[in-house]
């Protein structure tokens, strides 16, 4: 008797030890079998696509972002203009260095302790986890934490997709987030999205050509009849000529800095589409994450004068709509 009472209660606790750990006890023909519970689908998270930066991400349902998706946050956000606004829970940003470098950085022993760090692969590409606390030198307090993916891009600055905390607080769920937004990470062509056919390969032959370097094959593609390359008049030699001695005296290579050009978001007047997107906007308007992007064409302190100027005077390029290359230029 002490025996089937002492099975009896050994069934009982069995049985709610088994739905305690949400599994399904079915009782089938006088035989007892344990089927696991099927998993819940996990709901769809809404997607931020961001233009200018060229990406686009998904975050948490009901969590709120700025206007360029690159801050999320369980709370509303307010980005201030011209800031070096950090804090908010998750954080998407594209880097102005190299990605070794941008690694590198987040190991500089003066700034930050390294607490974890971690070759992966995101989407195929590769990608560095780490896990870092301020040490207060720099721009963050002491024991603000990151814990960062930089994802290597080939041909495009690297993107950092990055969770945050400050000093004192928990993780909560915040690092599974970064883990699952990092996954949802889409690129985009803010250079090219939504051009016409002529406009677009136009655009391809240009980018392709300067990226080379060639001067002579990037002037042949200009416009014969249209093309404007100095404001101060045609020069002897031509584009080529112009471009090369402009390299000589500035150390920069105006093909490098058209390629960067092609690569940012556009803006349309009539029927030219011009690069940067800048070029039509007020300077004092664009946001930090805009004069990060405007980085490889303009200084800060360019985007400062510009800013009191009340117009945009960096390089721009322009193709009209059936494809005729027409100006690469800088100045007023």
């Amino acid at each position: 008797m002490r025996i089937v009472r002492w099975l009896l209660a050994l069934v009982g606790v069995l049985l709610v030890a088994t739905v305690a750990a949400g599994a399904v006890f079915v009782l089938v023909e006088g035989e007892s079998s344990v089927e696991a519970e099927k998993p819940r689908p996990v709901a769809p998270w809404p997607r931020c696509a961001s233009p200018t930066l060229g990406y686009s991400i998904a975050y948490p349902r009901g969590w709120h972002h700025d206007r360029n998706c690159a801050f999320f946050d369980p709370e509303p956000i307010t980005v201030p203009e011209n800031s070096d606004f950090y804090g908010a829970a998750l954080e998407v940003q594209v880097a102005q260095d190299s990605w070794a470098n941008v690694v590198r950085g987040l190991a500089h022993r003066r700034f930050f302790r390294t607490i974890s760090r971690r070759q992966v692969r995101v989407n195929g590409r590769p990608a560095a986890l780490v896990e870092v606390e301020s040490t207060g030198a720099g721009l963050f307090e002491r024991g603000y934490r990151l814990y960062a993916y930089v994802v290597d891009v080939p041909a495009r600055p690297p993107i950092v997709v990055q969770a945050t905390r400050q000093p004192g607080e928990g993780w909560g769920n915040r690092k599974l987030v970064a883990d699952r937004a990092v996954r949802s990470l889409r690129l985009t062509d803010p250079g090219g999205a939504g051009l016409p056919p002529s406009v677009a390969r136009k655009r391809a032959a240009i980018l392709a050509v300067a990226r080379a370097r060639d001067y002579e094959a990037l002037a042949r593609l200009a416009d014969a009849r249209q093309f404007t390359y100095t404001f101060g008049g045609p020069q002897p030699g031509g584009p080529a000529a112009y471009w090369r001695e402009t390299a000589r005296t500035t150390g920069r290579h105006p093909t490098d800095i058209l390629a960067a050009l092609l690569q940012m978001p556009y803006t349309r007047a009539e029927n030219i589409f011009i690069w940067p997107f800048a070029y039509d906007r007020p300077p004092a308007s664009l946001t930090p994450a805009e004069r990060r992007v405007l980085a490889p064409v303009a200084t800060e302190e360019q985007l400062d004068a510009w800013a009191k100027a009340g117009s945009y005077l960096g390089w721009r390029a322009g193709i009209t709509a059936d494809g005729r290359w027409i100006f690469f230029v800088a100045g007023d």
